[in-house]
């Protein structure tokens, strides 16, 4: 790590338990990362919790990154660590379960840790097993998390990383934590210099602006798109979004198209002869009702869900075979000819959070 992150890591280790708000593409994995390692080569071991199965395994990929020994740090989902606290102490968790986890029952199992670690007895294994606790995308966290991770404060020091701006859980019956109220109240706020490293060699611009409306979006003023370091297009017709997709550069990077809707994705998926490929939603809904179909042993309906999908992938190879060698059309990427990565990344998804 270079001189700048390890200043960053060792300010927020010796501010501990403090929280540190960073924007997205500022580097905040890599500090978590930097945060560990320092950690580690002091002979302390660390407990990462994180919101998503998405979250623990990014995390670990950087740990790895940075060399850190797998026996020097713990990276899981809060709702995982917490099932294995109550799997072991069922009696002081007052929740008895199977080898398995039911994740509709994850807020017992908040409620279960929290009572378990507040017990003396338990409270020092956890001093005994970890020196200090990082707890990334804060935002996220519910009220039943936020209640652990007050129980585990009390026991070692804390810091949250996390950024209200990117809180998407907050519907339905969530209540998620309040930064100001919730956070900042418990860990003071640690102030770090934010440089927007995602963007870093390309769209610069952009990434300036995404960090300067920051102010604007906190006061609920308006943001001026109008001024915004972006090339407007009319989609006036069926045909507009095709049109840009086809209109981007063919070389090294990444294009993704973004829809509201996931059936406007498709139909423009459909009609870029397999330039570009459909990114289908993280939930797997479709797979979902396959599995469901066939747990009901409708073997008809079984029979007419993979004729379709045989049918869909046939379709895909004809378009490719048969694309037109058009010179303003980028090339079908390698990921989709059997390539283990995707190196373009091109795809068309939904707007995150849309629903139909």
């Amino acid at each position: 790590m270079d001189d700048a992150l390890r200043t960053a890591a060792l300010g927020v280790r010796a501010a501990m338990p403090c929280s540190v708000e960073l924007p997205a593409g500022t580097g905040k994995t890599h500090l978590v990362g930097a945060l560990a390692a320092i950690a580690a080569g002091q002979g302390e071991r660390t407990l990462i919790l994180t919101y998503t199965n998405a979250g623990v395994d990014v995390l670990r990929r950087r740990l790895r990154q940075f060399g850190v020994a797998a026996g020097a740090v713990r990276v899981e989902t809060i709702a995982s660590w917490c099932f294995d606290v109550v799997r072991h102490y069922p009696v002081l968790c007052g929740l008895a379960v199977g080898a398995e986890p039911d994740w509709e029952q994850s807020q017992r199992y908040y409620t279960g840790a929290a009572a378990a670690i507040e017990a003396a007895a338990i409270r020092k294994v956890v001093q005994a097993s970890y020196r200090l606790v990082i707890v990334d995308e804060y935002q996220d966290c519910v009220a039943e998390q936020h209640d652990l991770v007050l129980t585990l404060h009390a026991s070692l020091p804390v810091c949250v990383f996390g950024d209200p701006l990117q809180n998407i859980f907050d519907f339905g019956g969530n209540v998620t934590v309040k930064w100001a109220k919730d956070v900042a109240a418990t860990w003071p706020a640690l102030p770090l210099p934010v440089q927007s490293w995602r963007w870093q060699g390309h769209n610069e611009d952009l990434g300036r602006w995404l960090i300067d409306i920051r102010a604007d979006l906190y006061a609920g003023r308006p943001v001026d798109l109008a001024a915004a370091p972006l090339v407007w297009r009319r989609n006036d017709s069926p045909q507009a979004a095709v049109s840009a997709c086809f209109a981007q550069p063919a070389g090294d990077g990444s294009v993704v198209a973004i829809s509201k809707w996931p059936h406007e994705c498709a139909a423009v998926a459909a009609k870029t002869n397999g330039s570009y490929g459909m990114m289908e939603e993280l939930q797997g809904s479709f797979m979902v009702k396959f599995a469901a179909t066939a747990g009901r042993r409708r073997h008809g309906r079984v029979r007419q869900r993979l004729h379709q999908l045989h049918r869909g992938k046939a379709q895909s190879a004809r378009q490719e075979q048969a694309r037109p060698g058009r010179a303003d059309r980028p090339p079908i990427p390698a990921w989709r000819r059997g390539a283990a990565q995707p190196p373009l990344g091109v795809a068309v998804r939904p707007l995150r959070g849309a629903r139909p």
